[in-house]
């Protein structure tokens, strides 16, 4: 019965009328994709914006950019170790300490306090140590008012990097995922799993990333560096289940990878600058 269904000259009709009646839709799905050439950042509130794009592995990988203004939100390093609280949600983080966002500030070590590599906040050393390996330094809470209220120094193409990561009081070092040249470092058949990055654009301003289905690191960064959003540098927090963003402000309220279940204890968050924490005395 099948076969002959199939040879109906009505069935074949039939099919190809739907085909016809839903083609134009079908391809307009496919024009109005959320691909990164289409999707577009939207204002949770002045100075925030939120984008949701779609990236191609083998399948779509979502990916989440939040993109601060420096003049109306400062950036912090909160750590278990300087506040003397347990590791803690990003979404616990925000609640305690009034963060509009919050996302990894690195990886950490078996102690559950210690970052990977250089990390410092004003008096407290999280970690002394500069890491050979890792190529990109966070910096922010200038010691003069003139610099910039937030770089990424590139290591391994910034000649004075010493010396720019000295004028600053708050430094963390991070592997590069996007340097000064564009997309940095990894392995193209590197292993898929979940990315949380920060990085800065060519006006200065902030960028938190995620992706919350596994992608590789260089398909990420390739991805990232396809969007219009003037991308400068950008530095690898996290990856797999730990890598966490966090979000909570008028326009929205996200929670993405393990930012309400998975403890972590060393955040970079965003706080609006007419509720910024004050700078500990010297």
């Amino acid at each position: 019965m099948l076969r002959e269904r199939e040879k109906s000259p009505s069935g074949r009709y039939w099919f190809w009328a739907v085909a016809v009646f839903f083609a134009p839709a079908f391809f307009l799905a496919a024009f109005l994709l959320p691909t990164p050439s289409h999707a577009q950042m939207r204002t949770l509130e002045p100075g925030l914006e939120l984008g949701r794009f779609r990236i191609l592995e083998s399948y779509y990988s979502n990916l989440t950019v939040l993109r601060a203004d420096p003049a109306l939100f400062d950036l912090a390093l909160l750590t278990s170790q300087e506040k003397e609280v347990e590791p803690s949600t990003p979404r616990k983080w925000a609640e305690l300490f009034n963060l509009v966002a919050c996302i990894n500030a690195s990886m950490y070590q078996e102690d559950l306090r210690t970052s990977t590599a250089h990390m410092k906040n004003f008096q407290s050393v999280n970690n002394a140590r500069i890491h050979s390996t890792y190529g990109a330094f966070l910096v922010f809470n200038p010691k003069e008012q003139a610099l910039p209220p937030v770089q990424m120094v590139d290591r391994r193409t910034d000649a004075n990097w010493q010396k720019t990561i000295d004028q600053y009081n708050t430094v963390v070092q991070n592997f590069r995922m996007i340097g000064s040249s564009g997309p940095v470092g990894w392995d193209e058949e590197g292993p898929m799993h979940t990315v949380a990055g920060v990085g800065i654009d060519t006006s200065g301003r902030v960028l938190f990333i995620h992706c919350d289905t596994p992608a590789s690191v260089r398909n990420v960064s390739h991805a990232l560096m396809e969007l219009s959003l003037d991308i400068s540098r950008m530095a690898y927090v996290e990856g797999g289940s730990k890598a966490s963003l966090f979000v909570k402000s008028p326009g929205g309220t996200i929670a993405l990878g393990g930012a309400e279940y998975r403890p972590i204890p060393n955040v970079l968050g965003l706080v609006r600058r007419n509720t910024a924490p004050k700078p500990p005395a010297h």
